[in-house]
């Protein structure tokens, strides 16, 4: 695939799935291709949800790790380097660093510019809103407040029904709006399926957005998805995104799909593909090269 050197690869996701991928991908990049990182801002459990509380600003671990996926190894290991004596954990160096640029800059997207000019860092990343906010998760069982209680909650037997943000008037950062603008193909990473993907979609105006665009899409799967889980999460992208579902799907849940796949979902090409690294859940970082050099 022949992708314009003018236009961009839109990533969306969280801080783990996310970062993982983009390092392989950077790998595979051509010289005058550009990539965006637009990373979920909610998290509010470690280190992120207590500087959340402390200076009132959106969630900046996720944003952190992917900032540092583009490093050399030696600033990674310095900037994701955590803390471990009573005054500083849980908090990492990245997190100290970020946080100091936001009280210098006031804006988070400022921040992190400034962040990306210390560490010479090329790739544009966005913060998906400026804006914090909790995630609220409703379930067929309760309603669940905060990505650490929802991620404790969820349960393949237990049937999601919606998940959104608590604010309703939580905007899409303007800078990461335009650069699906200016794209033409955006990647929906792995990693917690509603607490950082669907996360990274819910502040006001991306949803619209990719709904109305032409670009090539694929979806990165979790790795060692059930079909059921598989089934369920693409049904569930699909009724948050107003109907629309990425072009191409890539999972390992099985090379013979069930026959409600092509049925419910007729539009889309699901690619069977073993990505799995000897870490469970985890994406290896050559066979996701190998599979980015397919795409790029």
């Amino acid at each position: 695939m022949i992708l314009d050197s003018k236009k961009s690869v839109v990533f969306f996701g969280g801080g783990t799935g996310l970062s993982r991928i983009l390092k392989s991908a950077n790998k595979a990049k051509k010289e005058n291709q550009n990539f965006v990182s637009i990373v979920s801002t909610f998290d509010n459990g470690g280190s992120s949800g207590i500087l959340r509380d402390l200076y009132d600003i959106p969630a900046i671990g996720d944003i952190r790790k992917v900032l540092s996926s583009c490093v050399s190894n030696q600033v990674h290991n310095l900037l994701e380097f955590r803390f471990d004596s009573e005054s500083f954990t849980p908090h990492t160096i990245g997190n100290l660093i970020l946080l100091s640029c936001i009280k210098q800059n006031i804006s988070i997207q400022k921040a992190i510019d400034s962040y990306r000019e210390i560490f010479q860092i090329k790739q544009l990343v966005y913060a998906s809103s400026e804006i914090p906010s909790d995630l609220i998760l409703e379930s067929n069982e309760s309603t669940i407040s905060g990505e650490v209680n929802i991620n404790n909650f969820l349960d393949e037997n237990n049937k999601i029904i919606d998940i959104r943000l608590k604010k309703s008037d939580v905007p899409a950062n303007k800078k990461a709006l335009k650069s699906l603008s200016d794209s033409n193909m955006i990647i929906f990473s792995p990693g917690d399926f509603y607490t950082s993907l669907i996360a990274s979609l819910l502040p006001n105006g991306y949803i619209e957005k990719i709904s109305n665009l032409k670009n090539n899409s694929i979806w990165l799967t979790n790795c060692n998805l059930s079909q059921k889980a598989l089934f369920d999460q693409v049904n569930f992208f699909r009724n948050k995104l107003k109907g629309f579902l990425p072009k191409k799907i890539i999972h390992d849940s099985g090379c013979n799909l069930d026959i409600k796949f092509s049925k419910e979902f007729p539009e889309v090409i699901f690619v069977n593909k073993d990505l799995q690294s000897s870490e469970a859940g985890k994406h290896d970082l050559l066979k996701s090269e190998a599979f980015f050099k397919s795409i790029l």
